[in-house]
């Protein structure tokens, strides 16, 4: 039994940060035998040659070294093989290796991964895309907000933040981590996994996990797209308490509303679209039927 051809070392050096798997070692060893197998004499690489050539009309005829040229004819062959070999292996590997970063500054982008996974960002948003390949997807949000839409694949879909890992398969959802407001997580389709060193938490479709105000995760049920509006262009409300209602308007219109609290459980459906804060108060007013104002 022959022995395993060794892997030369600069084959093993990782590069970009890949490091061969023993799967990738195994197919390298493959490679290496079937080339440390391809007996020359044996191969008929001249008849295939001669076959070949007969198909081709000569524009010059050149004398060569009949023994040279064979040799030549095989070194070509070999070479061809082992470089189509390794590069399938390099690509399937790598794929996109280099880190791409994806930049906003006082609008909204759209930008498509070369896995079909589609990110939608908020303006002053940073995110870095490490990883697109077969094996492994991670995108890290450095800071801001970002709306995605992911492929589905059988490598899982990371999106880390420093407060925690988001691990999906294929799903819509929105990752908000902007400085002035508390880090939150919208599921809108499918299943995602979001973990901490303390904590794993699985959102459900309508989940919305937000930062409380002191540092912890808390996990509610919303029936609104208040983590979406900035992608959807309006606020919609179906059969939302008032209070709620108010809550989120506050937070996006940065600025106090008044309302009677007696009616803080009413439940409300409606949805403001291009509208000011005191646009959004005369509306909800007439909606409700008693007066909402924003505070001066």
């Amino acid at each position: 039994m022959s022995e395993k051809p060794s892997i030369p070392p600069f084959l093993l050096r990782p590069e970009n940060g890949i490091v061969h798997d023993q799967h990738d070692q195994a197919l390298l060893e493959q490679i290496l035998s079937e080339a440390d197998a391809f007996d020359y004499p044996n191969s008929q690489s001249d008849q295939q040659w001669t076959t070949l050539s007969a198909q081709i009309s000569p524009l010059k005829l050149v004398h060569r070294s009949p023994k040279r040229l064979a040799m030549f004819r095989w070194v070509a062959a070999a070479v061809v093989v082992i470089t189509v070999a390794f590069g399938t292996l390099i690509y399937q590997s790598i794929g996109q290796s280099e880190t791409l970063v994806l930049h906003t500054e006082n609008q909204t982008s759209n930008s498509r991964l070369t896995d079909g996974s589609q990110l939608q960002l908020n303006s002053h948003t940073v995110l870095e895309v490490q990883a697109m390949t077969q094996r492994s997807r991670v995108v890290y949000l450095k800071q801001g907000e970002v709306f995605c839409k992911v492929a589905h694949a059988d490598a899982p879909f990371k999106l880390v933040t420093d407060k925690g890992i988001i691990t999906v398969l294929g799903t819509e959802f929105n990752v908000c981590h902007e400085p002035n407001a508390p880090f939150s997580i919208f599921l809108k389709k499918g299943s995602i996994q979001f973990e901490t060193g303390q904590q794993q938490v699985t959102l459900k479709p309508g989940d919305y996990l937000c930062e409380t105000q002191k540092g912890q995760m808390q996990l509610t049920h919303i029936q609104d797209n208040r983590a979406t509006a900035w992608v959807e262009g309006a606020l919609n409300f179906q059969q939302t308490q008032l209070s709620e209602i108010i809550k989120v308007l506050e937070a996006h219109y940065n600025k106090s509303f008044v309302y009677d609290k007696q009616l803080a459980n009413e439940k409300v459906t409606i949805t403001i679209k291009g509208l000011n804060a005191q646009e959004a108060a005369q509306l909800l007013s007439k909606t409700i039927g008693h007066k909402v104002q924003v505070a001066e």
